[in-house]
Protein backbone atom coordinates (compact mmCIF):
# COMPACT_ATOMS: atom_id res chain seq x y z
CA UNK A 1 0.00 0.00 0.00
CA UNK A 2 2.86 2.55 0.80
CA UNK A 3 4.54 4.71 -2.12
CA UNK A 4 7.52 5.47 -3.21
CA UNK A 5 9.32 9.26 -2.90
CA UNK A 6 8.66 10.08 -6.77
CA UNK A 7 10.63 12.38 -9.02
CA UNK A 8 9.96 13.32 -12.91
CA UNK A 9 13.33 11.32 -13.76
CA UNK A 10 14.48 7.77 -13.30
CA UNK A 11 17.03 9.11 -11.44
CA UNK A 12 15.02 9.87 -8.43
CA UNK A 13 16.48 9.60 -4.73
CA UNK A 14 15.29 6.39 -3.17
CA UNK A 15 13.72 6.68 0.57
CA UNK A 16 16.77 5.92 2.18
CA UNK A 17 18.72 8.68 0.61
CA UNK A 18 16.33 11.00 1.50
CA UNK A 19 16.60 9.82 5.24
CA UNK A 20 20.43 10.10 4.82
CA UNK A 21 20.20 14.05 4.41
CA UNK A 22 17.80 14.56 7.29
CA UNK A 23 20.05 13.77 10.19
CA UNK A 24 18.54 12.07 13.41
CA UNK A 25 18.84 13.86 17.08
CA UNK A 26 21.99 13.56 18.73
CA UNK A 27 22.37 10.43 21.11
CA UNK A 28 20.58 11.79 24.26
CA UNK A 29 21.70 9.21 26.23
CA UNK A 30 19.51 8.94 29.75
CA UNK A 31 16.13 10.15 30.00
CA UNK A 32 15.30 12.78 31.25
CA UNK A 33 18.54 14.11 30.50
CA UNK A 34 20.92 16.64 32.81
CA UNK A 35 20.57 19.89 33.21
CA UNK A 36 22.87 21.63 30.63
CA UNK A 37 25.74 23.88 31.47
CA UNK A 38 25.04 27.51 30.62
CA UNK A 39 27.91 28.84 28.42
CA UNK A 40 30.32 31.38 30.62
CA UNK A 41 30.42 34.63 27.56
CA UNK A 42 28.46 36.35 29.21
CA UNK A 43 26.96 38.59 32.25
CA UNK A 44 24.32 36.56 34.21
CA UNK A 45 21.96 38.03 36.72
CA UNK A 46 19.48 36.64 38.72
CA UNK A 47 16.28 38.38 40.09
CA UNK A 48 14.68 38.50 43.34
CA UNK A 49 12.46 35.37 44.14
CA UNK A 50 9.42 37.94 44.38
CA UNK A 51 9.99 38.55 40.74
CA UNK A 52 11.12 35.13 39.16
CA UNK A 53 7.37 34.95 37.99
CA UNK A 54 8.65 37.42 34.89
CA UNK A 55 9.09 36.98 31.20
CA UNK A 56 11.32 39.15 29.13
CA UNK A 57 11.80 39.84 25.74
CA UNK A 58 15.14 38.22 24.17
CA UNK A 59 17.50 40.20 22.69
CA UNK A 60 20.47 39.74 20.17
CA UNK A 61 23.11 39.64 20.80
CA UNK A 62 23.32 38.02 24.13
CA UNK A 63 25.46 40.12 26.72
CA UNK A 64 23.33 39.66 29.53
CA UNK A 65 20.55 37.32 30.76
CA UNK A 66 18.33 36.42 33.78
CA UNK A 67 19.36 32.76 34.42
CA UNK A 68 16.37 32.04 36.75
CA UNK A 69 13.37 34.09 34.36
CA UNK A 70 11.72 33.08 30.80
CA UNK A 71 11.74 34.79 28.37
CA UNK A 72 9.72 35.11 24.82
CA UNK A 73 11.90 34.66 21.38
CA UNK A 74 11.21 36.45 18.01
CA UNK A 75 12.75 33.68 15.44
CA UNK A 76 13.53 36.71 12.73
CA UNK A 77 15.85 38.14 15.35
CA UNK A 78 18.02 35.65 15.04
CA UNK A 79 18.01 34.76 11.82
CA UNK A 80 19.47 38.40 11.24
CA UNK A 81 22.84 37.98 9.27
CA UNK A 82 23.34 34.13 9.47
CA UNK A 83 24.93 32.60 7.28
CA UNK A 84 23.63 29.05 7.73
CA UNK A 85 21.21 27.21 9.32
CA UNK A 86 23.30 25.76 11.47
CA UNK A 87 24.30 29.18 12.76
CA UNK A 88 20.75 30.08 13.95
CA UNK A 89 20.47 26.76 15.30
CA UNK A 90 23.71 27.51 17.89
CA UNK A 91 22.71 31.36 18.06
CA UNK A 92 18.88 29.87 19.67
CA UNK A 93 20.65 26.90 21.53
CA UNK A 94 23.27 29.73 23.06
CA UNK A 95 20.62 31.96 24.00
CA UNK A 96 17.74 28.92 25.67
CA UNK A 97 20.91 27.62 27.57
CA UNK A 98 21.86 30.55 29.61
CA UNK A 99 17.94 30.94 30.57
CA UNK A 100 15.17 29.21 32.43
CA UNK A 101 13.33 28.43 29.27
CA UNK A 102 11.95 30.24 26.46
CA UNK A 103 9.40 30.18 24.22
CA UNK A 104 9.00 30.17 20.35
CA UNK A 105 6.97 29.98 17.83
CA UNK A 106 7.50 26.56 15.90
CA UNK A 107 4.17 25.75 14.57
CA UNK A 108 4.17 25.69 10.92
CA UNK A 109 6.55 26.06 7.90
CA UNK A 110 7.28 29.50 7.75
CA UNK A 111 6.90 30.50 11.86
CA UNK A 112 9.88 28.30 13.08
CA UNK A 113 13.64 28.52 13.65
CA UNK A 114 14.41 27.85 9.82
CA UNK A 115 13.37 29.78 6.89
CA UNK A 116 12.60 27.21 4.14
CA UNK A 117 14.82 28.88 1.66
CA UNK A 118 17.20 31.82 3.08
CA UNK A 119 19.52 29.08 3.97
CA UNK A 120 20.10 25.30 4.05
CA UNK A 121 17.57 24.09 6.72
CA UNK A 122 19.16 23.00 10.13
CA UNK A 123 16.34 20.20 11.14
CA UNK A 124 13.09 21.77 9.39
CA UNK A 125 9.74 21.00 11.28
CA UNK A 126 6.90 19.49 8.99
CA UNK A 127 3.99 21.38 9.81
CA UNK A 128 1.45 19.42 12.02
CA UNK A 129 -1.17 20.29 9.77
CA UNK A 130 0.39 17.83 7.03
CA UNK A 131 -0.32 15.29 9.95
CA UNK A 132 -3.91 15.76 9.78
CA UNK A 133 -3.77 15.72 5.87
CA UNK A 134 -2.31 11.92 5.75
CA UNK A 135 -5.33 11.13 8.52
CA UNK A 136 -7.71 12.07 6.87
CA UNK A 137 -6.51 10.60 3.44
CA UNK A 138 -5.86 7.66 5.02
CA UNK A 139 -9.45 7.55 6.76
CA UNK A 140 -10.66 7.98 3.12
CA UNK A 141 -9.00 4.73 2.11
CA UNK A 142 -6.29 6.62 0.05
CA UNK A 143 -2.90 6.37 0.36
CA UNK A 144 -1.62 10.18 0.78
CA UNK A 145 0.45 10.77 -2.35
CA UNK A 146 4.31 11.78 -1.56
CA UNK A 147 6.02 14.68 -2.70
CA UNK A 148 7.94 14.69 -5.85
CA UNK A 149 11.93 15.39 -4.64
CA UNK A 150 14.62 14.87 -7.39
CA UNK A 151 18.31 15.01 -6.37
CA UNK A 152 19.43 18.25 -4.96
CA UNK A 153 21.73 18.78 -8.13
CA UNK A 154 19.29 17.76 -10.85
CA UNK A 155 17.89 21.51 -12.49
CA UNK A 156 15.99 19.76 -15.02
CA UNK A 157 14.32 17.14 -13.13
CA UNK A 158 13.28 20.09 -10.85
CA UNK A 159 12.15 22.11 -13.31
CA UNK A 160 10.65 19.50 -15.03
CA UNK A 161 7.96 19.34 -11.97
CA UNK A 162 5.12 21.06 -13.53
CA UNK A 163 3.16 23.36 -10.61
CA UNK A 164 2.77 23.01 -6.71
CA UNK A 165 0.27 20.78 -6.23
CA UNK A 166 2.59 18.12 -8.66
CA UNK A 167 5.27 19.00 -6.44
CA UNK A 168 3.47 18.47 -2.59
CA UNK A 169 1.24 15.44 -3.76
CA UNK A 170 -1.56 14.96 -1.12
CA UNK A 171 0.44 17.82 0.77
CA UNK A 172 -0.61 21.84 1.08
CA UNK A 173 1.70 23.21 -1.33
CA UNK A 174 3.38 26.33 -0.90
CA UNK A 175 3.76 28.42 -4.25
CA UNK A 176 6.83 30.34 -2.98
CA UNK A 177 8.82 27.36 -2.10
CA UNK A 178 7.74 25.57 -5.30
CA UNK A 179 9.00 28.80 -6.92
CA UNK A 180 12.20 28.61 -5.43
CA UNK A 181 12.71 25.10 -5.85
CA UNK A 182 12.46 24.55 -9.56
CA UNK A 183 15.14 27.99 -10.35
CA UNK A 184 18.48 26.95 -11.77
CA UNK A 185 21.41 26.34 -9.57
CA UNK A 186 23.19 28.10 -12.10
CA UNK A 187 22.22 31.95 -12.08
CA UNK A 188 23.03 34.29 -9.57
CA UNK A 189 24.71 33.34 -5.86
CA UNK A 190 21.66 34.70 -4.27
CA UNK A 191 19.30 32.87 -6.20
CA UNK A 192 21.56 29.72 -6.41
CA UNK A 193 21.31 29.52 -2.87
CA UNK A 194 17.59 29.66 -2.66
CA UNK A 195 16.78 27.30 -4.48
CA UNK A 196 19.80 24.67 -3.19
CA UNK A 197 18.00 25.26 0.32
CA UNK A 198 14.27 25.18 -0.80
CA UNK A 199 15.25 21.72 -2.50
CA UNK A 200 16.65 20.59 0.67
CA UNK A 201 13.70 21.56 2.47
CA UNK A 202 11.14 19.96 -0.25
CA UNK A 203 13.50 16.62 0.82
CA UNK A 204 13.50 16.88 4.55
CA UNK A 205 9.53 17.02 3.93
CA UNK A 206 9.40 14.64 1.93
CA UNK A 207 11.15 12.03 3.74
CA UNK A 208 8.29 13.49 6.78
CA UNK A 209 5.60 12.52 4.49
CA UNK A 210 7.30 8.96 3.70
CA UNK A 211 7.22 8.26 7.23
CA UNK A 212 3.34 8.54 7.14
CA UNK A 213 2.78 7.11 4.25
CA UNK A 214 4.90 3.84 5.45
CA UNK A 215 2.43 3.64 8.55
CA UNK A 216 -0.71 4.08 6.75
CA UNK A 217 -0.81 0.22 6.18
CA UNK A 218 -1.72 0.16 10.31
CA UNK A 219 -4.12 2.92 10.03
CA UNK A 220 -5.10 6.92 11.36
CA UNK A 221 -3.21 6.28 14.89
CA UNK A 222 -0.08 4.86 13.37
CA UNK A 223 -0.33 7.89 10.56
CA UNK A 224 -0.86 10.57 13.24
CA UNK A 225 2.00 8.69 15.71
CA UNK A 226 4.17 8.27 12.99
CA UNK A 227 4.08 12.57 11.80
CA UNK A 228 3.89 13.41 15.35
CA UNK A 229 7.48 11.62 16.18
CA UNK A 230 8.78 13.49 12.98
CA UNK A 231 7.98 16.28 14.40
CA UNK A 232 9.27 15.49 17.90
CA UNK A 233 12.48 14.34 16.01
CA UNK A 234 13.00 17.83 14.55
CA UNK A 235 12.68 19.14 17.83
CA UNK A 236 15.59 17.51 19.23
CA UNK A 237 17.55 17.72 16.62
CA UNK A 238 17.20 21.35 16.66
CA UNK A 239 17.43 21.95 20.07
CA UNK A 240 19.08 18.59 21.37
CA UNK A 241 17.26 16.80 23.93
CA UNK A 242 18.68 18.26 26.92
CA UNK A 243 17.64 21.88 26.13
CA UNK A 244 14.39 20.84 24.87
CA UNK A 245 13.47 18.70 27.77
CA UNK A 246 14.98 21.71 30.43
CA UNK A 247 14.53 25.26 28.37
CA UNK A 248 12.51 24.98 24.98
CA UNK A 249 8.77 25.67 24.96
CA UNK A 250 7.68 25.42 21.67
CA UNK A 251 4.69 27.99 20.92
CA UNK A 252 1.59 26.44 19.15
CA UNK A 253 -1.27 28.61 17.39
CA UNK A 254 -3.91 25.78 18.06
CA UNK A 255 -6.78 28.63 17.74
CA UNK A 256 -5.40 30.01 14.23
CA UNK A 257 -7.64 33.16 13.00
CA UNK A 258 -8.71 33.52 9.54
CA UNK A 259 -5.75 34.90 8.99
CA UNK A 260 -3.38 32.54 10.03
CA UNK A 261 -5.43 29.60 8.55
CA UNK A 262 -5.30 30.61 5.30
CA UNK A 263 -2.03 32.61 4.66
CA UNK A 264 0.69 31.34 7.24
CA UNK A 265 -1.09 27.55 7.63
CA UNK A 266 -1.11 27.39 11.01
CA UNK A 267 -3.26 25.21 12.97
CA UNK A 268 -4.18 21.37 12.85
CA UNK A 269 -6.59 21.70 9.54
CA UNK A 270 -6.22 23.61 6.35
CA UNK A 271 -7.81 26.40 4.94
CA UNK A 272 -10.01 25.14 2.20
CA UNK A 273 -10.46 21.38 3.03
CA UNK A 274 -13.25 20.10 4.73
CA UNK A 275 -11.89 17.32 7.22
CA UNK A 276 -13.87 15.82 9.54
CA UNK A 277 -12.80 17.69 12.73
CA UNK A 278 -13.06 14.26 14.53
CA UNK A 279 -9.65 13.49 12.61
CA UNK A 280 -8.17 17.35 13.38
CA UNK A 281 -8.47 15.95 16.91
CA UNK A 282 -6.56 12.95 16.23
CA UNK A 283 -3.79 14.39 14.62
CA UNK A 284 -3.76 17.21 17.52
CA UNK A 285 -3.77 15.01 19.81
CA UNK A 286 -1.12 12.31 18.97
CA UNK A 287 1.55 15.47 18.01
CA UNK A 288 0.74 17.91 21.33
CA UNK A 289 0.92 14.36 23.44
CA UNK A 290 3.85 13.81 21.64
CA UNK A 291 5.56 16.71 21.86
CA UNK A 292 4.71 17.21 26.18
CA UNK A 293 6.88 13.55 26.34
CA UNK A 294 9.54 15.51 25.42
CA UNK A 295 9.37 18.64 27.72
CA UNK A 296 6.93 21.77 28.21
CA UNK A 297 4.95 22.91 25.85
CA UNK A 298 2.34 25.99 24.89
CA UNK A 299 -0.60 26.64 23.18
CA UNK A 300 -2.68 29.60 22.00
CA UNK A 301 -4.92 31.81 21.20
CA UNK A 302 -8.37 31.77 23.75
CA UNK A 303 -10.13 35.10 24.34
CA UNK A 304 -11.70 33.88 27.24
CA UNK A 305 -14.23 36.89 26.75
CA UNK A 306 -15.97 34.24 24.53
CA UNK A 307 -17.57 31.27 26.19
CA UNK A 308 -17.22 29.35 22.44
CA UNK A 309 -13.18 29.76 23.13
CA UNK A 310 -13.45 29.02 27.01
CA UNK A 311 -15.05 25.87 26.01
CA UNK A 312 -12.51 25.27 23.22
CA UNK A 313 -9.79 25.51 25.57
CA UNK A 314 -11.10 23.30 28.36
CA UNK A 315 -11.26 20.60 25.20
CA UNK A 316 -7.88 21.20 24.56
CA UNK A 317 -6.84 20.72 28.16
CA UNK A 318 -8.69 17.66 28.93
CA UNK A 319 -7.96 15.88 25.58
CA UNK A 320 -3.96 16.79 26.28
CA UNK A 321 -3.40 16.86 30.60
CA UNK A 322 -6.54 15.15 31.65
CA UNK A 323 -6.75 13.39 35.02
CA UNK A 324 -6.80 9.81 34.31
CA UNK A 325 -4.31 10.40 31.29
CA UNK A 326 -0.97 8.36 33.00
CA UNK A 327 1.59 9.61 30.43
CA UNK A 328 4.45 11.54 31.95
CA UNK A 329 5.29 14.83 29.85
CA UNK A 330 5.87 18.33 30.53
CA UNK A 331 3.84 21.22 31.74
CA UNK A 332 1.60 22.61 29.03
CA UNK A 333 0.94 26.31 29.17
CA UNK A 334 -1.90 27.80 27.80
CA UNK A 335 -1.83 31.46 25.87
CA UNK A 336 -5.46 33.13 26.54
CA UNK A 337 -6.18 36.57 25.90
CA UNK A 338 -9.42 39.01 26.41
CA UNK A 339 -10.93 41.09 23.12
CA UNK A 340 -8.46 41.37 20.52
CA UNK A 341 -7.83 43.99 18.50
CA UNK A 342 -9.38 42.81 14.95
CA UNK A 343 -6.63 44.92 12.89
CA UNK A 344 -3.49 44.80 15.15
CA UNK A 345 -2.40 41.17 15.17
CA UNK A 346 -2.35 40.00 19.00
CA UNK A 347 -2.85 43.33 20.77
CA UNK A 348 -5.66 44.38 22.42
CA UNK A 349 -6.96 43.25 26.24
CA UNK A 350 -4.88 40.93 28.51
CA UNK A 351 -7.43 37.75 29.82
CA UNK A 352 -6.90 39.32 33.65
CA UNK A 353 -10.66 40.41 34.31
CA UNK A 354 -12.13 37.58 32.44
CA UNK A 355 -9.84 34.92 34.62
CA UNK A 356 -11.92 34.08 37.19
CA UNK A 357 -15.07 32.65 35.26
CA UNK A 358 -12.41 30.18 33.39
CA UNK A 359 -11.02 29.23 36.75
CA UNK A 360 -14.35 28.32 38.08
CA UNK A 361 -14.94 26.49 34.74
CA UNK A 362 -11.50 24.71 34.74
CA UNK A 363 -12.35 23.82 38.56
CA UNK A 364 -14.86 21.55 36.97
CA UNK A 365 -12.72 20.11 34.12
CA UNK A 366 -10.93 17.09 34.46
CA UNK A 367 -7.64 18.79 33.93
CA UNK A 368 -4.42 17.57 35.77
CA UNK A 369 -3.60 21.11 37.16
CA UNK A 370 0.06 20.61 38.37
CA UNK A 371 0.67 20.50 34.60
CA UNK A 372 -0.80 23.93 33.75
CA UNK A 373 0.05 26.97 33.70
CA UNK A 374 -1.94 30.02 32.11
CA UNK A 375 -0.30 32.51 30.51
CA UNK A 376 -2.45 35.75 30.62
CA UNK A 377 -1.53 37.78 27.01
CA UNK A 378 -0.86 40.40 25.60
CA UNK A 379 3.04 41.16 26.96
CA UNK A 380 2.26 44.47 29.21
CA UNK A 381 3.68 47.52 28.43
CA UNK A 382 5.20 49.24 30.88
CA UNK A 383 4.52 53.25 30.83
CA UNK A 384 7.44 55.54 29.99
CA UNK A 385 7.19 57.38 33.54
CA UNK A 386 7.02 55.43 36.83
CA UNK A 387 8.12 52.31 35.55
CA UNK A 388 9.67 50.57 38.88
CA UNK A 389 6.24 52.10 40.82
CA UNK A 390 4.21 50.25 38.30
CA UNK A 391 6.19 47.06 37.68
CA UNK A 392 6.16 46.56 41.29
CA UNK A 393 2.65 46.49 42.17
CA UNK A 394 1.56 45.10 38.72
CA UNK A 395 4.17 42.06 39.16
CA UNK A 396 2.88 41.21 42.69
CA UNK A 397 -0.73 41.14 41.76
CA UNK A 398 0.23 38.43 39.15
CA UNK A 399 2.11 36.98 41.32
CA UNK A 400 -0.34 36.77 44.69
CA UNK A 401 -2.59 35.10 41.54
CA UNK A 402 -0.04 32.15 41.03
CA UNK A 403 0.06 33.53 37.40
CA UNK A 404 3.80 34.21 35.03
CA UNK A 405 4.16 37.90 34.11
CA UNK A 406 4.91 38.89 30.26
CA UNK A 407 6.10 42.27 29.99
CA UNK A 408 7.68 44.26 27.44
CA UNK A 409 11.29 44.46 28.29
CA UNK A 410 14.51 42.99 27.56
CA UNK A 411 17.30 41.65 29.96
CA UNK A 412 19.06 44.93 30.41
CA UNK A 413 15.73 47.58 31.02
CA UNK A 414 14.60 45.27 33.50
CA UNK A 415 18.17 45.04 35.20
CA UNK A 416 18.26 48.73 35.04
CA UNK A 417 15.41 49.17 37.48
CA UNK A 418 16.54 46.33 39.78
CA UNK A 419 19.34 48.39 40.47
CA UNK A 420 17.15 51.57 40.93
CA UNK A 421 15.16 49.87 43.40
CA UNK A 422 12.02 48.03 41.40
Amino acid sequence: MTSPIVSTTPSASPVAELEAEVEAPEDEGPWPPPEPAAPADRVYHVAPERYDHVILKIHFPMREQFENLRYEGFNPLLMKGAESGEEVARRWRELVVGSRGVFLLRDSLWSQQDHPYHRKPYALMMPPSWVTVAVAEVAAGRTPAPLVAPPLADDAAWAAVASPAAMFGSFPPSDTLYREAVRSTQGDEQSARYASAARASIRSLAADAQAMIAAAPRGTAAVAAAGAERIARSDRKYFGGALRYHRVIPLFVENPNAHELRDEGKGMTVYGRDIDPALVKVARDAVYRRRLLDGDLAVERYDLSQPAERDRAIEVLEALIGTSDPTPGGTLWLWVTGKLDPVRKAEGENAVRYLPAFMKQLDKAAVDRSRLRILSMPSTDVPADGQGAFLKQDAAWYRKRGLPYNVRLNTHQFHVLLQEGL
